[in-house]
């Protein structure tokens, strides 16, 4: 499972393209928008939010379902458009989560069980802290700041 996940926020003029003909990944969305990498770390911080290696309901559970699936499946899935109104649910549900109230939620015993990609859970709790706090704040501003903009958010895993 060497999957990343990409999260990045779709102007309103990008919605009919999408919605209309998928995602076509070497033909840019306009630039200047929020977006995040979140590489390898999608899956802990997937747990972290919902408590689930798996679906884990919406709309904290966002990276690995909810949207409408556009275009061809890259691999693993198509990616997700969410439409403004869900956006702006999701940055309702995230913004009131404290770095503290996300770590709390770390269980390393559990997320080794459940098979949580990508199964470094015995490295040092400090510097998973740092890495995976430092992605969840990157993910809460990408979503609030589609939000306020009244922006879609498209999810894609690759």
């Amino acid at each position: 499972m060497g999957m990343k996940v990409h999260v990045r926020a779709v102007q309103s003029a990008d919605l009919p393209r999408l919605q209309a003909n998928g995602v076509d990944l070497a033909s840019p969305l306009r630039n200047h928008v929020p977006s995040v990498h979140l590489e390898k770390a999608w899956h802990g911080l997937h747990y972290l939010l919902t408590g689930s290696a798996g679906e884990g309901g919406l709309p904290l559970g966002f990276l690995l379902e909810g949207g409408r699936e556009i275009g061809e499946d890259l691999g693993y899935g198509s990616p997700r458009l969410f439409e403004p109104g869900e956006v702006q649910r999701l940055n309702a549900a995230l913004a009131p989560i404290s770095d503290d109230e996300l770590w709390s939620r770390f269980d390393p015993e559990a997320m080794e069980a459940q098979g949580v990609y990508p199964g470094i859970w015995d490295e040092e709790e400090e510097e998973l802290r740092d890495e995976y706090v430092t992605y969840f704040q990157e993910l809460k501003q990408v979503v609030a700041q589609a939000s306020t903009g009244g922006m879609g958010l498209l999810v894609v895993l690759s």
